[in-house]
């Protein structure tokens, strides 16, 4: 034992003072120190020189809180932190999250960028934010237990699934997002915010600023909404919207899907995508520059359209339609007799067309489920706009009944000649039978005596000899009885 400590002793003496040793396993260079998932329980010393240091990963439940001065990205996430407190001047980057943290004690004057996303802190300490006065970035979600935020000069805060029913003052924030807080029933926006993503929380009313480009408001309760000219991306499917007016943005997308949207006219020649979808929607009027619609689902049954892409308008309750100015169409499951239509493709399928004289249509599209009458001549032009295989008119497949009518009629023909001719074969058949199979008339034979007698003197008897004269005996059998003749 002696030996080796007097060893490790000489070993350190030959060591120069600037040496920093490696842990096993870990990597170091001058800028770069990583021993993240290595199942340590302490946190080795950074060497000073680095600028990044990576210890997530780990069962670290402690670690020194002098930091060293050329830090500037700490990566601490996923470990057994309970309590945290780091002093320093120069670190940029600082990411916490995944430990479960109560506390935070940090005196960091350059951090602007903080994670301490699903940990277990419920409050703030007071000067929080006092001690980070460079923190623009700050994420806390998941933190489910934490009910506020001090007022503070933030760019960008992230608090989803959190605790919070009220937001303080952020003068400088630009982006915010509270995400799946239940608590959360009233929200007013900054007027320097520019993304907010406020989804699945229970918020009744919203009052946004002018400038936000980006409202994410899907799944809440909203009634009311009032859309500034300056938005440009807008979801607030799923809420309770009676009515909204989108005249005056600038929305290039909005998700109106699942409301109570009973009427709208929207004209916009910057919008590219809108969903109405599953709103009770009678009359619908979209006029655009070349954006893409999608009404499904609805109970529309009149349609104003221009400049439409793509309009997608299945299982609706429409009879009879003109669309003009879209290059596809989607009209599946509706109640369609008749249509006229200029788009490039379409699908019409599972309809009530019937008649193709009603139907007026461009483009190469779907035809099938419908109850076509089979009139060949009506259907040649479907029959060249059709993508469908098996068409089905009049119960019978498309091809069957129009590409072949003359086959079909002469084939008719031949066979009834056929069954004619057969006919009359039979009947000759059946006739040269029964007549050759006729047995001849019998003739009873009469007394030799008697015929004789008239036979030489070449007379008749009279009709009282003839009537005395003995009766004939009958008998079966062919040839078995025959006339007297003489010899």
């Amino acid at each position: 034992m002696l030996v080796y400590l007097f060893a490790l002793l000489a070993l350190a003496k030959s060591v120069s003072p600037g040496t920093f040793f490696v842990p096993l396993n870990c990597y170091s260079d001058e800028r770069v120190f990583d021993c993240s998932t290595q199942n340590l329980e302490f946190a080795p010393p950074i060497p000073p020189q680095v600028e990044s240091a990576a210890l997530n990963d780990n069962q670290i439940r402690s670690i020194d809180p002098i930091l060293p001065p050329a830090l500037q990205d700490l990566d601490l996430s996923n470990n057994a932190l309970n309590h945290l407190e780091l002093n320093s001047g120069s670190l940029f980057s600082l990411k916490v999250s995944g430990n479960p943290l109560l506390t935070l004690k940090l005196n960091l004057s350059g951090l602007v960028v903080l994670n301490a996303s699903s940990c277990s802190i419920s409050f703030l300490p007071p000067g929080f934010f006092e001690l980070l006065p460079r923190l623009e970035v700050l994420d806390l979600s998941g933190n489910e237990k934490l009910r506020a935020i001090p007022p503070n000069h933030l760019q960008q805060l992230f608090i989803q699934k959190t605790y919070i029913r009220s937001l303080p003052s952020m003068p400088n924030l630009v982006s915010l997002d509270v995400s799946n807080n239940f608590q959360l029933l009233n929200l007013q926006t900054g007027e320097t915010l520019k993304k907010l993503k406020a989804a699945n929380c229970s918020l009744l009313g919203v009052i946004l600023n002018r400038g936000l480009l980006y409202a994410d408001l899907s799944s809440n309760q909203i009634s009311t909404l009032k859309i500034h000219e300056d938005l440009e991306y807008l979801d607030a499917s799923n809420n309770s919207l009676n009515t909204l007016d989108i005249a005056n943005a600038r929305l290039h997308t909005a998700n109106l899907a699942d409301n109570k949207l009973t009427d709208l006219r929207v004209s916009s020649r910057y919008l590219n995508k809108m969903d109405l979808s599953r709103n009770p929607i009678i009359e619908l009027s979209v006029h655009c520059s070349q954006c893409s619609v999608d009404c499904s689902f609805c109970q529309v049954r009149k349609v104003d359209m221009t400049n439409v892409k793509s309009l997608n308008l299945q299982y609706n309750n429409i009879q009879k339609i003109v669309v003009e100015g879209v290059k596809e169409v989607d009209l599946r499951f509706n109640l369609l007799t008749e249509i006229a239509l200029t788009a490039d493709a379409f699908d019409l399928r599972h309809n009530s067309l019937a008649d193709p004289k009603k139907v007026d249509i461009q483009g190469i599209g779907y035809l099938a489920d419908n109850p076509w009458t089979c009139q060949c001549e009506g259907l040649k032009e479907l029959r060249v706009r059709s993508k469908d295989q098996q068409l089905l008119c009049g119960g019978q497949t498309f091809e069957s009944c129009f590409s072949g009518p003359r086959k079909t009629s002469h084939s008719a023909w031949v066979t009834l000649l056929v069954a004619i001719v057969l006919l009359v074969v039979f009947m000759l058949v059946l006739y040269f039978i029964r007549l050759t199979s006729k047995e001849p008339t019998s003739v009873p034979p009469q007394d030799p005596a008697e015929c004789e007698e008239v036979y030489r003197n070449d007379a008749l008897p009279t009709y009282e000899e003839a009537l005395r004269m003995s009766k004939p005996e009958w008998r079966q059998g062919r040839n078995s009885a025959r006339r007297c003749r003489p010899d």
